[in-house]
């Protein structure tokens, strides 16, 4: 059974072409199923109708959701003032994006979602960078979430940074779990709050 997972993102610098939160519970697929593809590809296609190309870019979702959108199979994500025995507040403000609702405890059991920022357009930067807020309690090892990109409209997408990110604080508050097993034993945020390799943390989350 999951908890809670909590996105809140704030970027005050540069962010990627286009920007995928994707969580997982277990017994996932690690893959958006083939069937829904281009209905998923319409979607994204549309996200990237604007891109956004004035920096910096900074998203608090105060008064609304940013043009930020979910999806997936079973998703919990909602946006507004969470209220929740955990996640009680957002990182600024008052609004964020949540799994399990606002109100509700955790993230569904085999949910597989995501939550996908807009478009961007980096044709006149030299050296991009995204930083964001994150709270998240999920089943150490078998859930968890990453931050994926796309760069040909969501055909596909690869993780952006890894574990030794963290470690190595090239990449701080990154990732504090190497293999998450339901993201395809890849890199991502799991578990709860706990120190990482090196100087950096792995980010905050609720005790244990």
């Amino acid at each position: 059974m999951g908890k809670p997972l909590f996105g809140a993102f704030h970027v005050p610098l540069q962010a990627l072409p286009d920007m995928l939160l994707r969580t997982h519970t277990r017994l996932f697929f690690s893959l958006i199923m083939l069937a829904c593809m281009s209905m998923y590809a319409v979607r994204l296609k549309a996200q990237c109708a604007s891109p956004i190309s004035s920096f910096p870019y900074t998203e608090g979702f105060e008064t609304s959701n940013g043009n930020w959108v979910s999806g997936g199979t079973a998703s919990s994500w909602a946006s507004g003032s969470p209220s929740k025995p955990v996640i009680n507040s957002a990182a600024n403000g008052t609004r964020c994006w949540v799994t399990g609702g606002l109100t509700g405890g955790a993230y569904n059991d085999n949910e597989n979602s995501w939550l996908q920022s807009p478009c961007f357009d980096f044709s006149t930067l030299t050296n991009p960078e995204i930083r964001l807020s994150i709270f998240w309690e999920t089943e150490l090892q078998f859930d968890g979430a990453n931050l994926q990109y796309s760069i040909d409209e969501g055909a596909s997408w690869a993780v952006l940074g890894s574990e030794a990110s963290n470690s190595t604080c090239l990449g701080t508050n990154w990732y504090n779990y190497p293999q998450v097993q339901f993201l395809g034993d890849r890199p991502g945020w799991s578990g709860n709050i706990q120190s990482s390799g090196g100087g950096c943390r792995g980010g905050q989350g609720s005790g244990q």
